[in-house]
C-alpha cells in the first residue's frame, strides 16, 4: 500500500516498463474504487452521528427529514450543506450523494456489500439506487431489485448494468410502470440548454408525437425553400436556420407563400392534387393572402421581446475580447453580431454596479435586486452553480428592524431557500469583507467565496487569515 500511495504523487517518475505501467494503473483503479466506497461509509457514519436539531420548534427551523427513499432513516435537514463543501460538490449534488448512500445501505444491502468489497463501482451502484428511488419503489420492492441484480452487476458495464436495473424495476411493479408511462406522455416542455463557446445552443422539447412530426416536416419544408433560394450551407445548418425562421411566423409564412406562388400552375386549387383536403391555414390561396398583407406589416412588431443580458469589460471591447451572456457562457465580442442577427436591439439603462446607496426597508428594491443579479451572478454558497435570478436576496449581516441603511448591495447575497434557512436556523455563519464571503459550518469548517470561486481553509485558520488570504490570492482579470 505504501508503494501504491507513492504512485498517486503526480510528480513521481513513471515506471520503467509497459508491464509495470499496467500494474500501477490496475492498482490505482482498485485504490480509487476503495476510496469511493470508503467515502460512502464515512457519509453514512456522519448521518448516523449528526446531532438532531434541538430547541423549541420555530418557523423555518431545521428539522429531521427522511435521508432518502422509503426505508431510510431521518437525518438533519441541512447535513448535505456540511458534506458538499468538504467534497467540492454543489448543494444539489451533495444532497443526491447523501440520499444515494442511505438508499444503498438500507434498501440495497447486497449491492452495498458488493461496493464495500470492491466488486461493484460506486457510480453504477448509486445509479441503481437512484433509479429505484425515482421510480417510487417501496423498500421491499427495492430489495427485490437488489436481489435480482447484485450478483450480476460486477460483470456488467455501466450501460448494461443500468439497463438491467431498469428492467427489474418494471418487473418489481408493472402497474407503477404503466402509471409512469402515462405521466411521461403528459409531460410537455421546451427548454434551452447552456450556450457553448461556439455561440450555439441546444433546444430541447417534448411534444405529442403528431406535433413533433409536423414541426420536423415544416423544418424540412423551409430548409428546402432556403436551398431553392440559393442557400449553400449544409443540410444541418439549413435545418437549424429554418427552425429559427419559424420563431417569427410571419417570416416563415412569407417564405412559404413565395414558394407556393412560384409553384402554383394556375388559379388557386388548379393542378393541386390535395385541393380541398388541406387545412384552411395551409392552403396556397391562404398563404398568398397572407403574403399580400406582409408588405404593409411591421414584422418587428410580431417578433417576441427577448431580454438578453451581456456582460463585458468596458476596457476590453475589441473583436477578440470576451463577453458573457447570462444563462450561457463566454463568447467573443464579434460573435454578438451573429447572436443579434434579425433582431431589433433596444438598449436599456445601464446599472452602475458601483452604486452602494442603501435603503432602510427590509425589502430589496427592484433596481437594487437587478444590480445584485449583475454583480453576483451565482449563489454565494461554496461550490454552488445556481444562477442568482430568482433566488433569495439574503442580508449577509442579519437584518435588525429599526436600524437604518442595512439593505445595501454590499450586505446582500443571492441564496437558494434551503441555504438561506440553514444560515438563519442551522448554525451556518457568514462574514463578508470586500467582496469575499467567509462561511463557517456547524462543525467548524471554513470556506471563502467570491466571484473568483471557492477556497477551502484549515480548521485552524482564523477568519481574518482566510478572508485576507482569499483577497490576496485574487488576480485582476480582463474577463467580464
Amino acid at each position: 500500500m505504501g508503494d501504491t500511495l507513492a504512485w498517486v504523487d503526480p510528480s513521481a517518475p513513471p515506471p520503467g516498463s509497459d508491464a509495470a505501467t499496467c500494474d500501477q494503473l490496475s492498482a490505482l483503479c482498485s485504490l480509487r474504487t476503495a476510496a469511493e466506497a470508503r467515502e460512502l461509509v464515512l457519509i453514512a457514519h456522519l448521518c448516523d452521528t449528526a446531532p438532531a436539531p434541538t430547541g423549541p420548534p420555530v418557523p423555518g427551523q431545521a428539522r429531521l427529514v427522511p435521508g432518502g427513499a422509503d426505508g431510510t432513516p431521518r437525518i438533519p435537514e441541512f447535513l448535505h450543506l456540511e458534506v458538499g463543501p468538504l467534497l467540492g460538490l454543489t448543494p444539489y449534488s451533495a444532497r443526491r450523494l447523501v440520499s444515494d448512500t442511505l438508499d444503498l445501505r438500507h434498501r440495497h444491502p447486497r449491492t452495498w456489500q458488493a461496493v464495500l468489497a470492491g466488486r461493484v463501482r460506486v457510480g453504477l451502484a448509486r445509479r441503481a439506487a437512484a433509479l429505484c428511488a425515482a421510480a417510487g419503489l417501496r423498500r421491499d420492492q427495492a430489495r427485490a431489485v437488489d436481489d435480482a441484480v447484485a450478483e450480476r452487476l460486477p460483470a456488467l458495464s455501466f450501460g448494461r448494468g443500468v439497463a438491467l436495473v431498469e428492467a427489474e424495476i418494471i418487473r418489481a411493479d408493472p402497474q407503477a410502470q404503466r402509471r409512469r408511462e402515462e405521466a411521461a406522455r403528459r409531460q410537455r416542455f421546451v427548454r434551452l440548454g447552456r450556450q457553448d463557446t461556439s455561440g450555439t445552443r441546444m433546444l430541447f422539447a417534448r411534444l405529442p408525437a403528431a406535433d413533433a412530426i409536423h414541426v420536423r416536416a415544416m423544418v424540412e419544408r423551409l430548409s428546402g425553400i432556403l436551398a431553392d433560394l440559393g442557400d449553400t450551407r449544409s443540410q444541418g445548418e439549413r435545418d437549424a436556420r429554418a427552425l429559427g425562421v419559424m420563431a417569427t411566423p410571419a417570416r416563415a409564412v412569407a417564405l412559404l407563400a413565395g414558394a407556393a406562388a412560384a409553384a402554383a400552375p394556375g388559379p388557386a386549387g388548379e393542378g393541386d392534387p390535395d385541393a380541398g383536403m388541406r387545412a384552411p391555414w395551409s392552403a396556397p390561396e391562404a398563404l398568398r393572402e397572407v403574403a399580400d398583407l406582409l408588405p404593409t406589416t411591421d414584422l418587428d412588431r410580431l417578433a417576441p421581446p427577448t431580454p438578453l443580458y451581456v456582460h463585458a469589460n468596458a476596457a476590453h471591447l475589441g473583436p477578440d475580447d470576451l463577453a458573457r451572456v447570462e444563462g450561457g457562457g463566454a463568447i467573443l465580442l464579434d460573435r454578438l453580431r451573429e447572436l443579434l442577427a434579425d433582431s431589433k436591439v433596444r438598449l436599456t439603462q445601464v446599472i452602475d454596479c458601483r452604486d452602494t446607496t442603501a435603503v432602510d426597508a427590509y425589502e430589496v428594491p427592484p433596481a437594487m435586486r437587478e444590480q445584485l443579479n449583475l454583480t453576483e451572478p451565482v449563489e454565494v454558497f461554496p461550490w454552488s452553480v445556481r444562477r442568482s435570478r430568482g433566488l433569495d436576496a439574503d442580508h449577509c449581516r442579519p437584518y435588525v428592524r429599526g436600524r437604518p441603511g442595512q439593505t445595501r448591495i454590499t450586505n446582500l447575497g443571492p441564496l437558494t431557500r434551503p441555504v438561506h434557512r440553514a444560515k438563519t436556523h442551522a448554525g451556518f455563519r457568514l462574514t463578508t469583507l470586500g467582496g469575499v464571503r467567509l462561511w463557517r459550518t456547524p462543525i467548524g469548517r471554513r470556506y471563502t467565496v467570491s466571484r473568483d470561486g471557492t477556497r477551502r481553509w484549515s480548521q485552524y485558520t482564523s477568519d481574518l487569515e482566510a478572508l485576507v488570504g482569499h483577497r490576496l490570492s485574487r488576480r485582476p482579470s480582463a474577463d467580464p
